[in-house]
């Protein structure tokens, strides 16, 4: 693979993110005569097809229903569907131009088949996937997950491609015009992109004084502090946050992560994840076999190997293909 190819890959891979956590929008509960919201609940609960077909059925109701049309092309990705997502959300924006949404779903999913096009392909791809995140924050400013991921692209593409620094700096700025904390994250991933942690992780503090105790912010300084590998550091920020709510998902898996990785912490990170494991499995959040593997990591420093082997057995029957902890178990 030559460097373009490699470079763009990697870019249009960024771009997976936003729709990997397409889960984040369906935490609502369905309201019973909106079926949109009832689509909805079914891909949440993991029924993509019955998902597609509700809102199959919507779109065929109401021709207008622009949010079913984005939903569903963003489904259809869901379900790796990959053109056929492409060639629907192409259909969606020729409708209907002028909607930042459906501009910001049509850059992702054509960004993802990008992933696996020809290096001719993808370049033609790629500036299909800027044009219209481009497109997305120019007809909404306000529109943070378009703004995020024209971001990742600026940062990431070469200059060739359409990418830069000085372009997401800008974009930076704009951002802040809307919604300050969101500037924030940005110039904190502009830090990381500059090999600058450290400024990364001021700009998160700026952002924490000028807004004490945001969730998002906090969040964001501790995954800072582990990837600089100062995990009491983001410890202390994780349990903060669990002193605010004690159930508090992300905290509680990070404690544990932690735990598991540095090897100190090591009951409060059990604990953690067993709370962790506690509740329903979320699409928006760390699978439960990667709880039962950080546990079994954690058992494992503790000495507990026949508790680390339970672990890692039931962190495989829910996912067979889980990797780390198929080598955990090799030899026992």
């Amino acid at each position: 693979m030559n460097r373009l190819n490699f470079v763009l890959s990697m870019v249009l891979f960024s771009l997976l993110l936003p729709l990997a956590s397409a889960a984040e929008t369906l935490t609502e509960p369905a309201k019973a005569n909106d079926p949109l919201e009832q689509a909805l609940e079914l891909r949440s609960d993991g029924d993509l097809e019955a998902a597609a077909a509700a809102l199959r059925k919507l779109i065929a109701a109401d021709a207008g229903h622009v949010e079913a049309k984005w939903q569903l092309g963003r489904t259809l990705y869901m379900q790796d569907q990959m053109d056929e997502a492409v060639e629907w959300m192409r259909k969606v924006a020729k409708a209907h131009p002028n909607v930042s949404k459906v501009q910001q779903i049509l850059g992702e999913v054509v960004g993802t088949k990008a992933m696996n096009a020809s290096i001719f392909s993808k370049m033609s791809l790629a500036k299909e996937t800027r044009v219209a995140f481009q497109k997305a924050v120019e007809l909404d400013p306000t529109n943070m997950a378009a703004c995020d991921s024209l971001l990742s692209y600026y940062l990431q593409a070469p200059a060739i491609a359409g990418g830069g620094v000085d372009k997401a700096k800008a974009l930076a700025d704009q951002m802040a015009k809307h919604d300050p904390v969101e500037s924030t994250v940005a110039w904190a991933r502009i830090h990381l992109h500059n090999d600058d942690s450290k400024k990364a992780i001021e700009a998160i503090d700026q952002g924490l004084a000028e807004n004490p105790g945001h969730r998002g912010l906090m969040l964001q300084k501790g995954l800072l502090h582990y990837d600089r590998e100062e995990y009491d550091k983001a410890t202390v920020v994780y349990e903060a946050l669990l002193e605010a709510d004690a159930d508090d998902l992300d905290a509680l898996y990070q404690v544990g992560r932690n735990a598991a990785v540095s090897g100190r912490n090591l009951k409060r990170g059990a604990e953690c994840l067993r709370l962790y494991l506690e509740h329903d499995e979320d699409r928006s959040l760390p699978p439960h076999a990667w709880a039962e593997y950080r546990l079994g990591s954690i058992l494992d420093h503790s000495g507990d190997k026949a508790g680390a082997r339970a672990a890692y057995q039931r962190a495989l029957k829910l996912d067979p293909d889980h990797e780390e902890a198929k080598k955990a178990l090799k030899g026992r």
